[in-house]
């Protein structure tokens, strides 16, 4: 899971999927930690994630593919691009994003960015992501569960 790695060890990952499917819920990346989650949809899905220092990060899926296979595409082929974040219409990150172009996933290890998503899951808010020559994603993030709960508990100080 070179990514998941990647996200989880370097980034303090938290992916958010790019869909304006609706999400069915959250789940652990891995049965073994509650330090990444994600949600799925028919179109991708959201993932949350923090390093052993409890940072998170936050990455944006671009298309409907299974969001554990995306996360584990061995390519090492990135870019970085600009990109914007917005939280019901209002910016929230303006700045540099790591995307893969093979998985079509879009990254960045500012905390504040995660902790945005992090608070926008808790009131049900809107996201959308804006990636230069990429386009635009509204991204509709599940309602809070056990599984988002736990992770809230691992990561979030």
């Amino acid at each position: 899971m070179k990514l998941a790695q990647s996200l989880t060890l370097a980034a303090c990952a938290a992916i958010t999927m790019a869909s304006a499917a609706h999400a069915t819920g959250w789940s652990a990346l891995s049965d073994d930690s509650d330090r990444s989650i994600y949600a799925a949809s028919s179109d991708g899905g959201v993932v949350l994630g923090c390093t052993a220092s409890r940072k998170p990060a936050v990455a944006f899926a671009y298309e409907g593919s299974s969001l554990p296979e995306a996360l584990d595409d061995p390519s090492d082929r990135m870019k970085f691009r600009r990109g914007s974040v917005y939280v019901n219409g209002e910016e929230v990150y303006n700045g540099k994003f790591l995307y893969r172009p093979s998985s079509k996933v879009a990254e960045t290890n500012h905390p504040s960015v995660a902790i945005a998503i992090y608070n926008a899951a808790i009131r049900g808010d809107s996201v959308e992501l804006e990636l230069n020559n990429y386009g635009s994603v509204e991204v509709e993030l599940p309602e809070v569960d056990d599984a988002f709960r736990a992770y809230a508990g691992a990561c979030i100080k």
